[in-house]
Protein backbone atom coordinates (compact mmCIF):
# COMPACT_ATOMS: atom_id res chain seq x y z
CA UNK A 1 0.00 0.00 0.00
CA UNK A 2 1.64 3.54 -0.97
CA UNK A 3 0.42 6.84 -0.55
CA UNK A 4 0.84 10.05 -2.37
CA UNK A 5 3.77 12.43 -0.58
CA UNK A 6 2.65 13.91 2.90
CA UNK A 7 -0.49 11.45 3.47
CA UNK A 8 -0.89 9.14 5.99
CA UNK A 9 -1.97 5.36 6.12
CA UNK A 10 -5.26 6.26 8.27
CA UNK A 11 -6.34 9.09 5.81
CA UNK A 12 -6.79 6.60 2.47
CA UNK A 13 -10.58 6.83 1.70
CA UNK A 14 -10.00 3.88 -0.71
CA UNK A 15 -9.20 1.57 1.89
CA UNK A 16 -12.41 -0.40 2.75
CA UNK A 17 -13.68 -2.30 5.89
CA UNK A 18 -15.83 -4.42 5.77
CA UNK A 19 -18.88 -4.45 8.67
CA UNK A 20 -21.67 -6.88 8.24
CA UNK A 21 -20.75 -7.57 4.61
CA UNK A 22 -20.61 -4.58 3.96
CA UNK A 23 -17.62 -3.08 2.16
CA UNK A 24 -17.01 0.66 3.95
CA UNK A 25 -14.42 3.32 3.06
CA UNK A 26 -12.03 3.58 6.28
CA UNK A 27 -12.28 7.15 6.54
CA UNK A 28 -16.38 6.79 7.47
CA UNK A 29 -15.58 4.73 10.50
CA UNK A 30 -14.36 6.15 13.70
CA UNK A 31 -11.24 7.70 14.29
CA UNK A 32 -10.60 4.63 16.82
CA UNK A 33 -11.02 2.06 14.09
CA UNK A 34 -8.90 4.77 11.22
CA UNK A 35 -6.14 4.60 13.51
CA UNK A 36 -6.09 0.63 14.92
CA UNK A 37 -6.37 -0.26 11.15
CA UNK A 38 -3.19 2.12 10.69
CA UNK A 39 -1.27 0.29 13.42
CA UNK A 40 -1.98 -2.86 11.81
CA UNK A 41 -1.18 -2.20 8.72
CA UNK A 42 2.22 -0.89 9.95
CA UNK A 43 2.41 -3.84 11.91
CA UNK A 44 2.64 -5.86 8.55
CA UNK A 45 6.09 -4.46 8.04
CA UNK A 46 7.40 -4.26 11.98
CA UNK A 47 11.25 -4.75 12.20
CA UNK A 48 13.03 -5.55 15.46
CA UNK A 49 14.42 -2.62 15.99
CA UNK A 50 10.88 0.07 15.41
CA UNK A 51 10.00 2.90 17.17
CA UNK A 52 5.95 4.09 17.70
CA UNK A 53 4.72 6.77 18.68
CA UNK A 54 1.03 7.31 19.26
CA UNK A 55 -0.18 10.67 20.46
CA UNK A 56 -3.42 10.46 22.82
CA UNK A 57 -3.31 6.37 22.42
CA UNK A 58 -6.91 6.54 23.98
CA UNK A 59 -8.57 8.69 21.57
CA UNK A 60 -11.46 7.10 20.05
CA UNK A 61 -11.43 3.81 21.76
CA UNK A 62 -13.70 1.98 24.35
CA UNK A 63 -11.93 1.39 27.40
CA UNK A 64 -11.66 -2.38 26.59
CA UNK A 65 -10.27 -1.80 23.06
CA UNK A 66 -7.73 0.68 24.54
CA UNK A 67 -6.66 -2.58 27.08
CA UNK A 68 -6.39 -4.49 24.58
CA UNK A 69 -4.11 -2.28 21.97
CA UNK A 70 -1.85 -1.66 24.93
CA UNK A 71 -1.39 -5.81 25.41
CA UNK A 72 -0.42 -5.79 21.55
CA UNK A 73 2.03 -2.78 21.97
CA UNK A 74 3.63 -4.26 25.10
CA UNK A 75 4.22 -7.46 22.99
CA UNK A 76 5.87 -6.20 20.28
CA UNK A 77 9.67 -5.55 19.55
CA UNK A 78 11.26 -1.68 19.46
CA UNK A 79 10.49 1.15 21.00
CA UNK A 80 7.18 2.71 21.78
CA UNK A 81 5.88 6.35 22.92
CA UNK A 82 2.55 7.34 24.38
CA UNK A 83 1.18 10.34 25.26
CA UNK A 84 -2.19 9.55 27.17
CA UNK A 85 -4.94 11.49 29.53
CA UNK A 86 -6.63 7.85 29.98
CA UNK A 87 -7.19 6.58 33.92
CA UNK A 88 -7.26 3.25 31.59
CA UNK A 89 -4.48 3.73 29.72
CA UNK A 90 -2.16 4.38 33.04
CA UNK A 91 -3.40 1.73 35.46
CA UNK A 92 -3.22 -1.53 32.15
CA UNK A 93 0.34 0.10 31.53
CA UNK A 94 1.97 -1.97 33.95
CA UNK A 95 5.59 -2.86 32.37
CA UNK A 96 5.51 0.99 30.94
CA UNK A 97 7.99 3.57 32.34
CA UNK A 98 5.66 6.46 33.10
CA UNK A 99 6.82 9.86 32.83
CA UNK A 100 4.91 13.17 34.27
CA UNK A 101 4.00 16.41 32.41
CA UNK A 102 3.08 18.65 35.61
CA UNK A 103 0.97 22.00 34.99
CA UNK A 104 3.73 23.95 35.17
CA UNK A 105 5.49 22.63 32.59
CA UNK A 106 7.95 20.34 34.81
CA UNK A 107 8.51 16.90 33.12
CA UNK A 108 9.79 14.06 35.89
CA UNK A 109 10.55 10.57 35.70
CA UNK A 110 8.49 8.04 37.59
CA UNK A 111 9.69 4.91 39.15
CA UNK A 112 8.13 2.20 38.22
CA UNK A 113 9.05 0.20 41.56
CA UNK A 114 7.82 3.09 43.56
CA UNK A 115 4.39 4.53 41.58
CA UNK A 116 3.68 1.46 40.57
CA UNK A 117 0.64 0.41 43.23
CA UNK A 118 -0.67 3.98 43.58
CA UNK A 119 -0.72 3.79 39.11
CA UNK A 120 -2.62 0.80 39.31
CA UNK A 121 -5.08 1.56 42.14
CA UNK A 122 -5.64 5.34 41.56
CA UNK A 123 -4.13 6.41 37.80
CA UNK A 124 -5.96 9.81 37.90
CA UNK A 125 -3.51 10.42 40.52
CA UNK A 126 -1.23 11.20 37.69
CA UNK A 127 -3.78 13.00 35.43
CA UNK A 128 -4.52 15.76 38.56
CA UNK A 129 -3.53 19.36 38.05
CA UNK A 130 -2.53 18.97 41.46
CA UNK A 131 -2.81 15.58 43.46
CA UNK A 132 -2.86 15.68 47.25
CA UNK A 133 -1.83 12.62 48.64
CA UNK A 134 -3.76 11.42 52.04
CA UNK A 135 -2.51 8.95 54.14
CA UNK A 136 -5.24 6.82 54.13
CA UNK A 137 -9.46 6.97 53.69
CA UNK A 138 -9.62 9.34 57.23
CA UNK A 139 -7.59 11.61 55.79
CA UNK A 140 -8.78 11.71 52.01
CA UNK A 141 -12.57 12.43 53.71
CA UNK A 142 -11.26 14.65 55.72
CA UNK A 143 -9.29 16.88 53.65
CA UNK A 144 -11.81 16.67 50.83
CA UNK A 145 -14.79 18.44 52.96
CA UNK A 146 -11.98 21.13 53.91
CA UNK A 147 -11.06 22.11 50.32
CA UNK A 148 -15.16 21.62 48.99
CA UNK A 149 -15.13 24.40 51.71
CA UNK A 150 -11.91 26.68 50.46
CA UNK A 151 -12.92 26.33 46.91
CA UNK A 152 -16.66 26.49 47.67
CA UNK A 153 -17.70 23.84 45.64
CA UNK A 154 -15.92 20.52 44.33
CA UNK A 155 -12.13 20.61 44.06
CA UNK A 156 -11.80 18.53 41.39
CA UNK A 157 -13.45 21.38 38.97
CA UNK A 158 -10.45 22.78 39.68
CA UNK A 159 -7.97 19.85 38.58
CA UNK A 160 -7.31 19.27 42.66
CA UNK A 161 -7.86 14.97 43.45
CA UNK A 162 -7.10 13.96 46.75
CA UNK A 163 -5.86 10.60 46.55
CA UNK A 164 -5.47 7.78 48.80
CA UNK A 165 -1.92 7.15 49.50
CA UNK A 166 -2.53 3.60 51.82
CA UNK A 167 -0.64 3.77 54.51
CA UNK A 168 2.10 6.07 56.27
CA UNK A 169 4.89 3.79 54.74
CA UNK A 170 3.33 3.70 51.73
CA UNK A 171 2.47 7.87 51.30
CA UNK A 172 6.14 8.59 51.95
CA UNK A 173 7.83 6.43 49.44
CA UNK A 174 4.73 7.90 46.72
CA UNK A 175 5.33 11.59 47.82
CA UNK A 176 9.17 11.15 48.03
CA UNK A 177 9.16 10.21 44.78
CA UNK A 178 7.12 12.80 43.16
CA UNK A 179 9.07 15.55 45.08
CA UNK A 180 12.31 14.00 43.29
CA UNK A 181 10.59 14.70 39.83
CA UNK A 182 10.18 18.24 40.58
CA UNK A 183 6.27 18.11 40.23
CA UNK A 184 3.54 19.92 42.10
CA UNK A 185 1.80 17.39 45.09
CA UNK A 186 1.09 17.96 48.14
CA UNK A 187 0.22 15.56 51.04
CA UNK A 188 -1.22 14.43 54.16
CA UNK A 189 0.15 12.27 56.64
CA UNK A 190 0.38 10.94 60.36
CA UNK A 191 3.27 11.15 62.22
CA UNK A 192 3.95 7.41 63.38
CA UNK A 193 7.19 7.69 64.97
CA UNK A 194 9.27 5.99 61.79
CA UNK A 195 11.66 7.64 59.38
CA UNK A 196 12.07 10.71 60.47
CA UNK A 197 14.86 12.14 58.89
CA UNK A 198 13.35 11.12 55.76
CA UNK A 199 9.99 12.56 56.60
CA UNK A 200 12.49 16.04 58.21
CA UNK A 201 13.53 16.27 54.69
CA UNK A 202 10.12 15.71 52.57
CA UNK A 203 8.88 18.82 54.75
CA UNK A 204 11.89 21.11 54.42
CA UNK A 205 11.51 20.35 50.52
CA UNK A 206 7.51 20.72 50.12
CA UNK A 207 7.31 22.94 53.02
CA UNK A 208 3.66 24.01 53.40
CA UNK A 209 2.51 21.77 50.38
CA UNK A 210 3.22 19.02 53.26
CA UNK A 211 1.19 18.66 56.52
CA UNK A 212 2.68 15.96 58.60
CA UNK A 213 0.68 15.45 62.25
CA UNK A 214 2.99 16.23 65.13
CA UNK A 215 2.82 12.87 67.53
CA UNK A 216 -0.22 11.29 66.02
CA UNK A 217 -2.75 11.06 63.72
CA UNK A 218 -6.11 13.43 62.48
CA UNK A 219 -8.12 11.40 65.02
CA UNK A 220 -5.61 12.30 67.96
CA UNK A 221 -5.33 15.72 66.92
CA UNK A 222 -9.04 16.67 65.91
CA UNK A 223 -10.77 14.96 69.11
CA UNK A 224 -7.92 16.43 71.75
CA UNK A 225 -9.04 19.86 70.76
CA UNK A 226 -12.36 19.13 71.26
CA UNK A 227 -14.06 20.90 74.34
CA UNK A 228 -14.78 19.01 77.62
CA UNK A 229 -18.18 19.57 77.02
CA UNK A 230 -19.08 18.44 73.57
CA UNK A 231 -17.54 15.32 73.59
CA UNK A 232 -20.12 13.03 74.08
CA UNK A 233 -21.59 14.18 70.84
CA UNK A 234 -18.57 12.08 69.22
CA UNK A 235 -20.61 9.50 70.12
CA UNK A 236 -23.43 10.24 68.22
CA UNK A 237 -24.52 9.41 64.65
CA UNK A 238 -26.43 11.97 61.69
CA UNK A 239 -29.96 11.33 63.38
CA UNK A 240 -28.16 12.92 66.96
CA UNK A 241 -28.61 9.72 68.23
CA UNK A 242 -26.21 7.48 70.90
CA UNK A 243 -24.04 4.91 68.53
CA UNK A 244 -24.85 1.57 69.88
CA UNK A 245 -22.06 0.38 68.44
CA UNK A 246 -19.63 2.93 69.09
CA UNK A 247 -20.83 2.72 72.61
CA UNK A 248 -20.13 -0.92 72.46
CA UNK A 249 -16.00 -0.23 71.64
CA UNK A 250 -15.77 1.80 74.41
CA UNK A 251 -16.96 -0.41 77.20
CA UNK A 252 -15.03 -3.38 75.85
CA UNK A 253 -12.07 -1.67 76.71
CA UNK A 254 -13.19 -1.30 80.11
CA UNK A 255 -14.41 -4.85 80.44
CA UNK A 256 -18.40 -4.07 81.05
CA UNK A 257 -21.18 -5.38 79.57
CA UNK A 258 -23.34 -2.61 80.10
CA UNK A 259 -22.81 0.00 77.73
CA UNK A 260 -24.83 3.02 78.44
CA UNK A 261 -22.79 6.38 79.39
CA UNK A 262 -23.87 5.88 82.96
CA UNK A 263 -21.96 2.70 83.49
CA UNK A 264 -19.14 4.02 81.05
CA UNK A 265 -18.54 7.12 83.13
CA UNK A 266 -18.57 5.16 86.60
CA UNK A 267 -16.01 2.68 85.31
CA UNK A 268 -13.70 5.78 83.96
CA UNK A 269 -14.00 7.56 87.26
CA UNK A 270 -13.59 4.54 88.80
CA UNK A 271 -10.29 3.62 87.08
CA UNK A 272 -8.97 7.58 86.78
CA UNK A 273 -9.33 7.28 82.59
CA UNK A 274 -10.99 10.25 80.71
CA UNK A 275 -13.71 10.15 78.01
CA UNK A 276 -11.09 11.78 75.59
CA UNK A 277 -8.16 9.23 75.80
CA UNK A 278 -10.69 6.45 75.68
CA UNK A 279 -12.65 7.65 72.83
CA UNK A 280 -9.25 8.47 71.06
CA UNK A 281 -8.28 5.29 71.37
CA UNK A 282 -11.40 3.40 70.45
CA UNK A 283 -11.29 6.11 67.00
CA UNK A 284 -7.56 4.89 66.19
CA UNK A 285 -8.29 1.59 67.10
CA UNK A 286 -5.42 1.30 69.55
CA UNK A 287 -4.18 -2.50 71.14
CA UNK A 288 -2.54 -1.10 74.09
CA UNK A 289 -3.85 -2.85 77.51
CA UNK A 290 -6.05 -5.16 74.84
CA UNK A 291 -5.86 -8.88 76.87
CA UNK A 292 -3.98 -11.59 74.89
CA UNK A 293 -6.71 -12.59 72.64
CA UNK A 294 -8.14 -8.94 72.19
CA UNK A 295 -5.59 -7.43 69.91
CA UNK A 296 -7.72 -7.51 66.46
CA UNK A 297 -11.01 -6.91 67.83
CA UNK A 298 -9.72 -3.89 69.63
CA UNK A 299 -7.76 -2.69 66.23
CA UNK A 300 -11.57 -3.21 64.47
CA UNK A 301 -12.72 -0.72 66.78
CA UNK A 302 -12.12 2.10 64.74
CA UNK A 303 -14.51 0.90 61.84
CA UNK A 304 -17.08 2.11 63.78
CA UNK A 305 -15.53 5.44 64.04
CA UNK A 306 -13.66 7.14 61.43
CA UNK A 307 -11.88 4.81 59.59
CA UNK A 308 -13.36 5.48 56.12
CA UNK A 309 -13.71 8.01 53.51
CA UNK A 310 -17.22 9.00 54.86
CA UNK A 311 -16.12 8.64 58.34
CA UNK A 312 -13.28 11.28 57.92
CA UNK A 313 -16.08 13.92 56.84
CA UNK A 314 -17.92 13.06 59.44
CA UNK A 315 -14.80 13.67 61.77
CA UNK A 316 -14.34 17.19 60.06
CA UNK A 317 -17.99 17.87 59.91
CA UNK A 318 -18.17 17.45 63.65
CA UNK A 319 -14.49 19.05 64.35
CA UNK A 320 -16.26 22.69 62.97
CA UNK A 321 -19.69 22.12 64.90
CA UNK A 322 -18.32 21.27 68.10
CA UNK A 323 -15.59 23.91 68.34
CA UNK A 324 -12.17 21.86 67.78
CA UNK A 325 -11.91 23.95 64.13
CA UNK A 326 -10.03 27.04 66.49
CA UNK A 327 -7.56 25.16 67.29
CA UNK A 328 -7.10 22.87 64.24
CA UNK A 329 -7.24 25.86 61.33
CA UNK A 330 -3.58 27.70 61.68
CA UNK A 331 -2.26 24.03 61.63
CA UNK A 332 -4.05 23.13 58.27
CA UNK A 333 -4.42 26.80 56.86
CA UNK A 334 -1.10 26.74 54.92
CA UNK A 335 -1.76 23.42 53.43
CA UNK A 336 -4.88 24.55 52.21
CA UNK A 337 -3.68 27.25 50.99
CA UNK A 338 -0.88 25.96 48.97
CA UNK A 339 -3.13 23.56 47.25
CA UNK A 340 -5.39 26.94 46.23
CA UNK A 341 -2.35 29.06 44.90
CA UNK A 342 -1.09 26.02 42.98
CA UNK A 343 -4.38 26.01 40.94
CA UNK A 344 -4.05 30.06 41.01
CA UNK A 345 -6.53 30.65 43.18
CA UNK A 346 -6.11 33.40 46.06
CA UNK A 347 -5.09 32.00 49.17
CA UNK A 348 -7.05 32.93 52.46
CA UNK A 349 -6.46 34.41 55.76
CA UNK A 350 -9.22 32.28 57.50
CA UNK A 351 -11.39 29.76 56.22
CA UNK A 352 -14.43 30.43 57.96
CA UNK A 353 -16.16 26.91 58.20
Amino acid sequence: LTTSQGLSIGALIGLLATKNGVALPLSSWGAGTRRMAALEIASSTDKEASVTLIDEIERGLEPYRLRKLINILTGQNGQIFLTTHSPVAISCAEDAHLWYLDSLGSIGALPRDKIGPQQKRDPETFLARVAVIAEGPTEVGFLQYLLEKAFEGNPLDHGVRVCDGQGNGATLDLLETLASSGLLFAGLADDEGTAPERWKKLKEKLKGRLHQWPKGCTEDHVIGAVPEANLLELLKDTEGELDGYRLRTLADRLGLQDKTTEAIDAALKASGKTWRALIIAAATGSKDGAPANQEKAWKKHSQQWFKSTDGGKELAQKMVALGAWVDIQPQLLPLINAVLVAVGRQDLQKLDL
